[in-house]
């Protein structure tokens, strides 16, 4: 199971752990909170934060003062930088100084960045070693130069799903901003920012489509990260979209030949409106019928493993043949609206929670989930009934709204399924277009999480528990409930 299904916010990120047990020096202060971590490390001062996401985390290292510090300037450090080498894993960057050193107002660091789900650290020491010795001597680096880098890189695996995402004529790239994210999505730090569908996915294919007056998909690229929900973004007079916004990380752009409007629209039986910023659904049928020629021909090859067809249905299945392979295999852009997640995802997994409930250490009669369930105050998406007695309440979200800093209060979905919870006193299960939250009664945080695509047995066995130790208390060994 990957990292970030089973992390939950407020505990120590597993991927920010093992960053520190490998480059934390033995007598170092670590500065720990909900998404980032900092310490000592032998040649430098390390930053490891979760990019917004949670889907990768990025780390900067910042050299200690060097041996020659006495001959530091402003502009002696950007002749230093100016004559190093590119790094093997890492980018090279300026950036500002601590506050305590007078009247020096640039420092370099390294910054790296690695996906959460398979985090791989090789080329960090390596890089840092070297940096840091040339930093500390004035002289030039030598980084070394082997092997294959894994850097988490989304194209590396077939999307599960495909998006045109929309731009204005403003977001058009400048051929030298291409070229400056090319260069950093190469040791894997992706910097680039676009408004995005909720329910889109790591990996995901993205089409970036241009207003008029070019009316055409431009570039390809794959999601970086999970979209996040960012609020009071800035807006022009004239603009109509809700200034709180999801917005997601994609790998660098690549151009391709113009596809217009058109083209787009006839590999959809011509049901394309483009409206919003959000981005639009594109079905593997559609993605199939397009051509995509790379405007530079030496980038055919990328532009051929970026836009793979997506792996997923063509359409969502009968509910009746929903297994538990192909529950999981549903892509969550195909669960347009909440409606859709309660359809396909939230009763075929009460479903198969209601099969296993045989290997709960408390049997129990057959569940029955109940939608919409009127409580004195309010109505609960689901209510999941036990002889008539509800034993955990379901909150259903096309996707949820993360945590600020790490407090679940402070998420406004997670209020929600606590007041449910509080007011019918059983735990809650949160469940969105990708992942599944378990809420014991009266919790202030999940305590335990998992992404639908890679559910394994024991997550259903945790939901099993979840609900059937709790009806133990409820019906005290009674009702058919046999302790065992």
């Amino acid at each position: 199971m990957s990292v970030s299904s089973t992390w939950i916010q407020g505990q120590q990120h597993p991927a920010l752990e093992g960053i520190v047990a490998n480059f934390a020096r033995d007598d170092a202060d670590i500065e720990w909170d909900a998404t980032s971590v900092v310490f000592d490390g032998w040649d430098g001062i390390f930053v490891a934060r979760l990019q917004e996401g949670e889907s990768r985390v990025r780390i900067s290292v910042l050299f200690y003062e060097p041996a020659h510090e006495d001959a530091l300037s402003d502009a002696s450090i950007e002749d230093w930088f100016n004559r190093q080498p590119l790094p093997y894993a890492s980018v090279l960057a300026l950036g500002h100084a601590a506050d305590d050193l007078d009247g020096i107002t640039v420092w370099p660091r390294l910054r790296f960045e690695r996906s959460v789900d398979n985090l791989q650290l090789m080329g960090i020491t390596s890089d840092v070693s070297a940096f840091a010795d040339a930093w500390d001597s004035g002289g030039i680096a030598e980084p070394p130069r082997a092997g294959y880098l894994d850097v988490g890189d989304p194209t590396d695996e077939r999307p599960r799903a495909a998006w045109i995402f929309i731009g204005s004529e403003a977001s058009y790239p400048e051929p030298e901003e291409l070229d400056d994210s090319r260069q950093k999505g190469g040791v894997g730090l992706y910097d680039l920012q676009w408004t995005a569908p909720k329910n889109a996915d790591v990996g995901d294919l993205a089409l970036v489509y241009f207003l008029a007056p070019r009316k055409a998909a431009c570039f390809v690229a794959r999601i970086a990260s999970r979209p996040f929900l960012e609020t009071g973004v800035e807006r022009s007079p004239d603009d109509e979209f809700d200034p709180n916004q999801w917005w997601c990380y994609l790998t660098p752009l690549v151009e391709i030949e113009p596809i217009a409007y058109e083209e787009l629209k006839a590999a959809t039986d011509g049901h394309l409106l483009l409206r919003g910023k959000g981005g639009k659904y594109l079905s593997p049928r559609a993605i199939a019928r397009l051509t995509f020629t790379a405007a530079r021909v030496d980038e055919q090859g990328l532009v051929d493993r970026i836009t793979q067809v997506p792996e997923g249905p063509v359409e969502l299945p009968a509910i009746v043949d929903i297994d538990l392979p192909t529950w999981s295999s549903i892509p969550a852009g195909m669960l347009a609206v909440e409606a859709r997640v309660e359809d396909y995802i939230v009763d075929p997994l009460l479903g198969f929670v209601n099969e296993r409930r045989g290997d709960a250490r408390v049997p129990l009669p057959r569940l029955v989930p109940e939608r919409q369930f009127r409580l004195a105050r309010r109505i609960v998406d689901y209510a999941i009934l036990c002889d008539g007695i509800p034993l955990g309440a379901v909150e259903v979200k096309l996707s949820l709204r993360r945590p600020v800093g790490g407090e679940w209060m402070t998420s406004p979905d997670f209020r929600q399924v606590r007041a449910y919870m509080d007011e019918m006193d059983v735990p809650g299960l949160l469940v969105d277009s990708r992942s599944v939250w378990l809420v014991p009664r009266g919790a202030e945080a999940p305590s335990y999480a998992f992404e639908r695509a890679r559910m394994t047995d024991a997550d259903l066995t945790a939901i099993v528990d979840l609900i059937f130790d709790q009806a133990y208390e409820v019906f005290g060994g009674t009702a058919g409930i046999v302790g065992r």
